[in-house]
């Protein structure tokens, strides 16, 4: 018996990046893959080159988007963001959301098929129109909820706890224990690790060569970030990389508009921006720095000292979600808490940052605490839960 699967990604290839590999693992003889890349930044012919990057087995399709659904989709999610900037309350914003893509799954007459045995959706929980439409065909379909990166969603108890949707969920798949953001589908939780970080183990401990890396993102207040001084932080590493010697990859984030204020910083500094998705991302780097991510965690995995260089906002710290304060004037999250990122603070950028015996040290530590953390074999544990159902 043959085994269908559909899955839906929505606006980030970092959905890609997690569940990839889960299935392109899966035998061609008793699967059928359908994937629909929603991803409404991007062209048709955008769409198509990624889902090439990732994919060349037979068994997996990707679905074409008609131009009606192409139009529709950009239109939910240019609608989405105009919500987002105007109405605040987030348990408006979902409800809003959610009659929003009711309202378009009803213009879309696009033909899906009605024998799919999962339908896949990552755990940011947007149950977007052409995903409403499979699900209307499909309803006796076991629904499966995915990590959409490999990070820790604990909202810890110092935090805020933000609303979810809540949606039909048969299986949901986490990356870790730690996971009560979504304590309401506590009992449909399988902790079954991340196949990213998997793949990056397989490489083996980094050899600490003198490159580094740095992994930026758009200054958002939900992540209580201070733009000019996470700026000047930067700039200030970059100049100190360089004069010590050492080559600078930059990978921006895929959904940053605003990469011209961080390239303003680069100075005369020879930068390589990294163009591929961050799972090709596997020189054998001296350090990561990064502003506030959870990708980090990828590169810990191979021993490769993580820093958190982000300076942050002590204002209306109380109402953040993932932020909290542990001592004087001292902001963390989780990944520092944990051991697996080390909090860098403009005062502590100086050439001896980089003084390799002491960064394998912190490197080796901080590969413990994601290994203690995270399980391995993730694709077989997923292949087991799912094989349950």
């Amino acid at each position: 018996m043959v085994i269908k699967h559909f899955i839906f990604i929505n606006d980030s290839t970092g959905e890609l990046d997690w569940i990839a590999p889960y299935l392109s693992s899966l035998c061609q003889k008793e699967n059928e893959i359908e994937i629909y890349l929603n991803l409404p930044r991007f062209s048709r012919s955008k769409i198509q080159v990624i889902f090439s990057d990732y994919f060349s087995q037979k068994n997996i399709r990707l679905i074409s988007m008609t131009p009606v659904t192409l139009i529709l989709s950009k239109l939910e999610f240019a609608v989405e963001r105009i919500f987002s900037k105007i109405i605040k309350n987030r348990t408006w914003n979902l409800r809003l959301n959610k009659h929003l893509s009711s309202l378009i799954a009803r213009l879309i007459w696009q033909k899906v098929r009605y024998d799919y045995d999962f339908t896949y959706l990552d755990y940011n929980l947007k149950n977007k129109a052409f995903y409403q439409r499979v699900r209307q065909k499909n309803k006796s379909a076991k629904v499966v909820i995915f990590p959409h990166s490999t990070a820790i969603m604990t909202n810890n108890a110092k935090t805020p706890k933000p609303e979810v949707n809540k949606i039909q969920c048969d299986i949901f798949l986490e990356n870790t224990h730690l996971n009560n953001a979504f304590s309401i589908y506590s009992e449909k939780i399988k902790v079954v690790g991340s196949p990213t970080l998997d793949m990056f183990r397989d490489l083996g401990d980094s050899k600490l060569h003198n490159r580094v890396l740095f992994l930026t993102r758009r200054f958002e207040d939900t992540f209580s970030m201070k733009e000019q001084e996470t700026l000047e932080t930067f700039q200030k590493l970059i100049k100190m990389c360089e004069q010590a010697g050492y080559s600078i990859d930059i990978k921006h984030h895929p959904r940053d508009l605003t990469v011209y204020k961080w390239r303003a910083m680069y100075g005369n500094a020879n930068i390589s921006e990294a163009a591929v998705d961050i799972s090709n991302l596997t020189h054998e780097y001296c350090a990561v720095f990064s502003v506030y991510s959870s990708a980090p965690v990828l590169f810990a995995a191979r021993a490769i000292p993580t820093f958190d260089f982000t300076c942050y906002d002590l204002e209306n710290l109380d109402s953040k979600p993932y932020h909290y304060m542990v001592d004087y004037n001292t902001v963390v999250h989780e990944l520092i808490d944990l051991g697996i990122i080390q909090r860098l603070t403009f005062e502590g950028v100086s050439d001896r940052l980089l003084v390799k015996s002491n960064v394998r040290k912190l490197g080796i530590e901080q590969k413990k605490s994601v290994d203690k953390l995270f399980k391995q074999n993730a694709i077989e544990n997923i292949r087991n839960v799912i094989d349950v159902h």
